[in-house]
């Protein structure tokens, strides 16, 4: 698991990047959920740092090491409406077998330990759950994805 410290940062910052672009349109967290067709309270609970995962920022830096969006890493087309439950540990690994890159080197290059890296790789991680949470809400704002995974 990736260390309580770095998992506090990320989800601080995913929750506070949600709340700024959500008031900065002038949208309730309700209109948001709505818009998003999430459930209501879905918004809020990710502002707050709730059920979002430890790896957010890992996230951001395996997207780019792997040459891909990070909302393809859920969505064959990129679009909340295409989310695959439990696309982006096959996702990771199909890319990084396809670069020739070893989970170590990976892991390396995003700041994880091996283990860390392959608990995405496997599907077994939380990414699985609230990365199509974040793009459908991402998408209800008119903003990409990776604007809310910014790098504490």
């Amino acid at each position: 698991m990736l260390t309580q410290a770095s998992s506090v940062r990320a989800e601080t910052m995913t929750g506070r990047l949600l709340a700024a672009a959500r008031e900065y349109r002038g949208l309730s967290a309700d209109e948001v959920d709505s818009r998003a067709g999430a459930p209501s309270g879905t918004c809020l609970r990710y502002e707050a740092s709730l059920d979002v995962g430890p790896a957010v920022s890992a996230l951001l830096r395996l997207a780019r090491f792997l040459g891909i969006r990070v909302a393809d890493l859920v969505s064959p087309t990129g679009y909340a409406a295409d989310c695959v439950k439990g696309q982006c540990g096959p996702v990771a690994r199909t890319r990084r077998r396809a670069s020739g890159f070893t989970p170590a080197e990976v892991a390396r290059a995003c700041d994880l330990t091996v283990a860390e890296y392959l608990e995405i790789e496997s599907g077994a991680s939380s990414v699985e759950l609230y990365l199509p949470d974040l793009l459908r809400l991402a998408e209800a704002l008119d903003i990409p994805l990776y604007d809310l995974l910014e790098e504490a």
